[in-house]
């Protein structure tokens, strides 16, 4: 979990966690609506494939529930908000899906165990980990603390 005040370079050290876990891509990027694009622009700054920038070409949007989420054989990284990831995982599109990494960002989202958004989010981390045997590294972003009672 990466937890910091907004404006310290969240983004830019998930990526660089990102570029460790390389041989695990693709990347699924669950992040608020507001926020997708600039995660590509951020992506194309801090990682590399080689010595060239990451191809707009592996950056692969999904903003609508009609497109498909699942990554092709050329994407590196797989961008959508909560209520896309959401959407996803309820029609069984993403079942199954070959994710090595998955990034939360906003994760204070999840902080309720009973909504919905938290339960689709945790079977698609779990479905995951079947697809891999396990082997999926899960990050959580948040600029925003959960106080606790």
């Amino acid at each position: 979990m990466l937890a910091d005040d907004p404006g310290l370079g969240k983004t830019a050290q998930a990526l660089t966690c990102c570029a460790h876990y390389r041989k695990r891509f693709p990347v699924l990027i669950v992040c608020p609506n507001a926020v997708v694009h600039n995660w590509a622009r951020e992506i194309k700054i801090w990682l590399r494939d080689g010595d060239k920038l990451i191809p707009e070409s592996a950056i692969q949007f999904v903003e609508k529930k009609k497109e498909d989420a699942r990554p092709s054989v050329m994407t590196k990284f797989v961008i959508c908000s909560y209520a896309i990831a959401k959407s996803k995982q309820e029609d069984g599109s993403l079942r199954g899906a070959d994710f090595g990494v998955i990034i939360c960002d906003e994760s204070h989202e999840l902080k309720s165990p009973s909504t919905q958004v938290t339960i689709n989010i945790t079977q698609l981390v779990q479905d995951s980990r079947r697809a891999r045997d396990g082997q999926v590294t899960v990050l959580l972003i948040t600029g925003t603390p959960a106080l606790s009672r």
